[in-house]
């Protein structure tokens, strides 16, 4: 049986720090034996529908002054390909991604990003599904909330990090727009092994391009790291529009990237299989804007000289709900129940009161 959720908020605040684990995507099913939380709730990756894609604005991308005379380092973790991508001041995130609803509301400052992969053309690559269609390979944009100070105290909150997920698939049509490698596959002899790292200055602008596409239109959910300890401090963004990516570059990671120092044991397949989803609620965001919608309906009405005891007492229930919807990312277990006391108000009220009032939703 998993962790309940009130139990992992105390867990969070005394875990051990995230980093370097004996973990093996052979054998995911006992992460949880030896990583409790992996058998908790909100766990990621999950396969991903319509009731997720996100209705919100979208979030706004700060990027550093600086971008032309980038600079990127790559590693072989033994588990992933890590990237840290710096502008010219290399001291200076990349850049800082501002969202304003939930459950990504907040702002992020960029830490690394990363790849997820298959080991044949066959065999999906992808963590998440949309659709129940897997993909090629899967890139994350890692972030991590700006109010607590760093990657390594923000882990330790419900809402400590956002992970914007790009789904990609493999193409050889060289006219279209390609997710930008960073010429990773000239020197990915260097990354042969766990520990092997390059550095390449270049222009990081194209990732500025590609960021932009990414989040114009994303599904989104609370979730959980995809590797232990499997901390559920995920608010995940994953583009609804899959992106192609070289050939080239992932025929050079199934075949010339290993996660042993010998050499024998390919890095291939390193992506956690689709998690049962117990979340209690559907998309935060949405339900928050209804809520919203509903509350600025009845204090318009207010505003226009409507004074009656009935609908003082509904708005006033709306309000709670909002504040209820604007708190951490834990209520989200407990946003239906937030939401229930206003649907209880509304829906018994369900009628067009006199003209100019709106017709009332119940959230």
């Amino acid at each position: 049986m998993g962790l309940p959720w009130w139990l992992l908020l105390v867990y969070l605040r005394h875990s051990v720090k995230v980093g370097p684990s004996a973990f093996n995507y052979n054998e995911t099913t006992h992460w949880k034996d030896h990583f409790p939380m992996c058998g908790g709730p909100m766990q990621s990756p999950v396969s991903l529908t319509a009731t997720r894609l996100a209705l919100s604005r979208t979030p706004t991308l700060k990027f550093a002054d600086g971008l032309e005379d980038g600079e990127v380092e790559f590693v072989n973790t033994g588990r992933e390909i890590k990237l840290k991508l710096m502008p010219k001041n290399r001291k200076l995130p990349l850049l800082h991604l501002i969202s304003y609803s939930k459950p990504t509301l907040g702002i992020y400052t960029f830490a690394q990003m990363h790849f997820h992969w298959g080991a044949t053309p066959e065999e999906h690559g992808s963590e998440h599904s949309i659709g129940d269609k897997y993909t090629d390979a899967e890139a994350h944009f890692v972030f991590f909330n700006t109010r607590y100070g760093s990657f390594k105290d923000a882990v330790r909150h419900f809402d400590g990090l956002l992970v914007l997920g790009v789904m990609l698939e493999g193409s050889e049509n060289k006219n279209q727009f390609f997710f930008p490698t960073l010429g990773m596959e000239k020197g990915v002899q260097h990354l042969a092994v766990p520990g092997g790292k390059f550095r390449e200055k270049l222009d990081l602008s194209p990732v500025q391009d590609l960021l932009k596409r990414a989040v114009r239109r994303f599904y989104s959910y609370h979730g959980s790291l995809t590797t232990p300890p499997c901390n559920p401090v995920v608010s995940w963004m994953v583009s609804a529009n899959p992106m192609a990516i070289s050939g080239d570059f992932l025929r050079a990671l199934r075949g010339r990237v290993f996660e042993d120092d010998d050499g024998n044991q390919l890095l291939v397949n390193n992506r956690r299989p689709v998690q049962p989803d117990t979340r209690s609620c559907h998309h935060a965001a949405h339900q928050h804007r209804r809520v919203v919608s509903v509350l600025a309906g009845l204090r318009a009405a207010q505003r226009r000289g409507d004074r009656s005891p009935r609908l003082g007492e509904m708005a006033e229930s709306a309000g709670r709900a909002e504040r209820a919807l604007r708190s951490p990312p834990a209520p989200v277990l407990s946003c239906r129940r937030a939401g229930s006391a206003v649907t209880a108000r509304l829906k018994s009220k369900r009628q067009t009161y006199r003209a100019g009032m709106i017709r009332l939703q119940s959230c």
